[in-house]
């Protein structure tokens, strides 16, 4: 009798748990969660510092590629010589145009490839007509003030140009020479049919160059100065080893050579 009374009692204390448990799950089923203070404004504070790590990343990364490949389109400030404002020069979205001091388009045409840091004016028929000078990618290119090219100046150079051209008129009678830095990190001088002087022997150093060097004279002789992040270099006008090598921060017109 005992045992068969003990039996129902636990039968009973076990329908009891097991309603309870249900009645529980009903009960809390649909309750609300406990409210996070700000849980929306901590996610978006999450997210935006998360977004502004990668943004300083990416510009790191857009530094470090600008320094190895340095933004090559302009705008470039050039002369018109038809009326004597300075026009700007610029490569965007496959178009080469032209724009005049006001901002409006003189003329827009279709370029595929970019150009090399620089652009400038020349007069290459010396009639007193100035026409546009660059590299794209290693070849020379020269329009007139219309947006037509000149095809007899367009020449491919040895090797593809990072910064270039640096233009220069030594003899002052209209016979061009330019000076290009390569991607190969050497400089190099060529005249507009894309030959290099016969006595030219190229300027390069073990350290990166990210910028042409300057042309001085001195007593009647031309050399070059170039300056890296390590040092100073002084050139002969027809490049080749460095005559001799200063600090850094060295001004050329600190020192006589």
């Amino acid at each position: 009798m005992k045992t068969k009374t003990l039996i129902l009692y636990c039968s009973a204390l076990c329908v009891m748990t097991a309603a309870t448990a249900v009645a529980l799950m009903y009960l809390y089923k649909d309750a609300p969660e406990p409210p996070v203070k700000n849980r929306d404004g901590q996610i978006e504070s999450l997210l935006a510092d998360q977004d502004e790590e990668v943004k300083k990343d990416t510009v790191a990364v857009q530094k470090k590629k600008e320094v190895a490949d340095p933004n090559t389109d302009g705008p470039f400030s050039v002369l018109n010589s038809s009326t004597g404002k300075v026009n700007s020069l610029q490569r965007k979205n496959g178009m080469l145009s032209l724009t005049d001091e006001k901002g409006a388009v003189l003329w827009s045409i279709p370029f595929d490839t970019p150009l090399c840091s620089m652009a400038g004016t020349i007069d290459y028929y010396a009639n007193g007509r100035l026409q546009f000078l660059f590299i794209s990618n290693d070849e020379i290119r020269l329009f007139d003030r219309k947006g037509k090219e000149v095809t007899e100046v367009r020449k491919k150079l040895d090797k593809p140009v990072r910064i270039g051209p640096a233009i220069y008129d030594f003899s002052g009678k209209k016979k061009y020479n330019i000076l290009t830095l390569n991607k190969d990190n050497t400089i190099d001088m060529y005249n507009l049919q894309g030959k290099k002087p016969a006595k030219w022997e190229g300027i390069t150093t073990t350290e990166p160059i990210h910028n042409l060097p300057r042309y001085i004279i001195r007593k009647g002789k031309s050399f070059w100065w170039l300056s890296t992040e390590k040092n100073c270099y002084l050139y002969a006008f027809m490049g080749g080893t460095p005559l001799k090598t200063y600090p850094a921060d060295t001004n050329p017109g600190d020192v006589s050579f």
